[in-house]
């Protein structure tokens, strides 16, 4: 019988599924015994050995401080399951990732590795020399000198309740090189008879049939890699350059075992022949193809590829904080690199991530030196030789994402061969907490004055911005608008009461301005009414407010703020009513017509009477102006229409300031067209 394949896989998880199943009964056992569980004597061992693998091993003591027998009715037989994670970080904190390959010990929620272990019994207080190994393959670490530490974890096998945790030291490790790998297979013949010398297969009817069904398998340590299609009936197996193993990991000296087995119902799965490969030894040399015979395999056509090196290192990071890159403000990453290629087709590439590598990496980074260009995705790729120096610019706006105190910029260099990706080195540094404000949009002008716009007195806001091209050339996906805010004598004003009488690459709706995407600079003018701040006459300072802000993947960040104050005189404010009571036309053609009063405040139309035909057109006392508030020097048209189907029709218009309108209270209006004859009394 060959090796059975593990039944426990997963190709995302980053995590050693070996815990126990929980029963439903312990559950409350659990949740009741929080921080019950005591690690003593963490130790990390290197140069350990496992299913011929090789890695470093952590041991520790499990303390427990209570008694399964007090809650007997709830713990199965069987005792208590518990599952144990191992958190690997680097001295700097960073978390261990691994290999694309190692899919056995991958998690989604970080690079974890973890073990369950027997249950516990009745009273049974420790658990002595518990240990998880951990093979080198699986860490995507440089070689050489590395500082590692371990953060365990006891948790329930659900893991939903932390029953305690335990740190060790920080230990120096030496990590051997590794590799990765691929087995092609072309072809392998299979020997006419088994070990017994007889058919591979029974058969009752056809003879064909005891013909073996063979198919091939790659074993790493104690984890299946490969397993290929079984070919039924056929002592000659038939691959073909198609027909390989995925890329995978070795370290130093690790090897693994090529199966070539008989597949038979009745007999599950024979093996007909076992070849032990270690690809740092001479005896099957890359890129060579070769033929062998082992075992009851006469004869085996198959290749071993190797990938390429990996491994890359990075210096720590040194932070250059307050600069300023193609108009935009930020700061200079600056760090050592060291690369190991292994052929022409390799190519590195770098990622920049805030807080953990968890997250999506940061786009919006630029690095400024001639060894590494920038691409669209938001990679950075290293061009140069096999060491130098990397300087990468941040903007302000991408650290204004990590928390106001600050947090984790974390660099990772990842190499590309023939389509696979594997993690090279990654390094990390501590951020300055977030600039309060981003001065990037900044404001040459602001100018604060009263002024008469379209026969309204009021204040004008005059306003210019500049934006660095840096923006439009690297965030091409975003958008700029800028949050008005006018304050008088400390009163907020709403951007309701204003509104741009000018504009040069901005318009302005919903209280916010929108620039025009590419223009970098432009400006514009606000007016606001002095009838709408309803100030006594007097002296007030007038604050005018921008708040600049660029959306970027659903996130507003603040980029440029400015204000500017001055005292401003206000004049006087007057409020009048007007009312109509009636009015006669002449001859039947004006009978016909459908006359109404209009009543404007510079361009903003007041009121508007029911308009209505007759010979004599009368309005009644319901029929009138509300309150018309102003400045005294106010503009107020009254105007005198024919309500059309499409279009009003001007029969006579009049345009007085409210304090002439004032000094008529009482006078009618004097008409100057021939169709009306009488106009009666206007009141105020």
């Amino acid at each position: 019988m060959g090796r059975k394949r593990p039944y426990w896989r997963t190709s995302t998880a980053f995590l050693l599924l070996l815990g126990l199943l929980f029963s439903l009964s312990a559950q409350n056992l659990v949740e009741r015994n929080t921080q019950r569980v005591q690690f003593k004597n963490i130790r990390l061992q290197n140069n350990q050995v496992e299913n011929e693998i090789h890695g470093f091993r952590i041991t520790y003591d499990l303390y427990f401080d209570y008694s399964v027998k007090q809650f007997k009715n709830e713990v199965p037989k069987d005792g208590i399951s518990y599952r144990i994670l191992a958190y690997l970080n680097e001295s700097s904190g960073l978390r261990v990732p691994a290999v694309p390959d190692a899919r056995e010990l991958r998690a989604d929620d970080g690079y974890v590795f973890g073990k369950g272990f027997s249950p516990l019994k009745d009273d049974q207080k420790v658990l002595p020399n518990q240990s998880i190994f951990i093979p080198w393959y699986a860490l995507a670490l440089p070689k050489g000198t590395n500082y590692l530490k371990v953060r365990l974890e006891a948790r329930d096998p659900n893991h939903e309740v932390v029953l305690g945790q335990g740190t060790s030291d920080v230990v120096q490790l030496d990590k051997p090189a590794a590799l990765q790998m691929r087995i092609l297979m072309y072809e392998f013949e299979v020997n006419r008879y088994d070990y017994n010398n007889e058919n591979w297969d029974y058969y009752f009817i056809n003879p064909a049939e005891a013909n073996p069904d063979p198919k091939w398998v790659v074993i790493r340590g104690n984890t299946e890699v490969h397993s290929s299609e079984r070919q039924k009936n056929t002592y000659i197996y038939s691959g073909g350059p198609n027909d390989h193993t995925g890329y995978f990991t070795l370290s130093q000296d690790d090897q693994v075992h090529l199966f070539v087995r008989e597949f038979d119902v009745t007999t599950l799965s024979d093996k007909v022949g076992e070849l032990i490969i270690n690809p740092f030894k001479p005896d099957y040399p890359f890129g060579k193809r070769q033929n062998v015979t082992f075992d009851k395999v006469d004869r085996m056509d198959f290749l071993v590829e190797q990938l390429g090196n990996t491994s890359a290192r990075l210096g720590a990071i040194k932070i250059e904080p307050d600069v300023t890159f193609e108009g935009m403000s930020g700061i200079f990453l600056i760090t050592n690199y060291e690369l190991e290629r292994a052929e022409a087709s390799q190519q590195f590439l770098g990622k920049l991530y805030l807080q953990d590598e968890n997250r999506p990496p940061i786009p919006h980074v630029y690095p400024v030196n001639g060894n590494a260009q920038h691409d669209k995705n938001g990679e950075f790729k290293l061009t140069g030789g096999a060491e130098g120096t990397l300087k990468i610019f941040v903007p302000h706006h991408v650290l204004s994402q990590l928390p106001a105190e600050g947090g984790s910029i974390i660099i990772r260099i990842e190499t590309e061969i023939q389509g696979q990706r594997f993690l090279a080195a990654h390094t990390k540094a501590k951020a300055e907490p977030r600039k309060t404000y981003i001065h990037d949009l900044t404001f040459p002008s602001i100018k604060i004055q009263p002024n008469l716009v379209e026969g309204i007195s009021g204040i004008t806001i005059d306003f210019r911005y500049q934006l660095p091209a840096g923006y439009f050339d690297r965030l091409v996906d975003a958008s700029y608008s800028m949050d008005p805010e006018f304050l008088v004598d400390l009163l907020p004003l709403s951007t309701g009461m204003a509104r741009l009488v000018k504009g040069e690459g901005v318009s302005f709706s919903n209280g916010k301005l929108d620039l025009e995407y590419g223009k970098t600079e432009g400006g514009g003018q606000f007016f606001v009414p002095f009838h709408s701040l309803a100030k006594p006459a007097g002296q007030y300072p007038v604050t005018a407010r921008f708040t600049s802000n660029m959306a970027l993947g659903g996130k507003v960040t603040v980029i440029g703020k400015d204000e500017k104050s001055q005292r401003i005189e206000f004049p006087e404010l007057d409020s009048i009513r007007i009312y109509f009571s009636e009015l006669k036309t002449k001859g039947a053609a004006e009978s016909s017509r459908k006359i109404s009063w209009r009543v404007s405040l510079g361009t903003r139309v007041l009121y508007t009477s029911v308009s209505g035909k007759g010979r004599n057109r009368l309005f009644w006392d319901a029929d009138q102006v509300g309150t018309v508030r102003g400045s005294v020097n106010d503009r107020v048209k009254i105007e005198l229409v024919n309500a059309g189907v499409l279009n009003d029709d001007l029969i006579e218009s009049w345009e007085f300031s409210l304090s002439e309108l004032r000094a008529m209270r009482g006078e009618k209006l004097k008409l100057k067209s021939f169709r009306v004859r009488k106009l009666a009394g206007m009141v105020f």
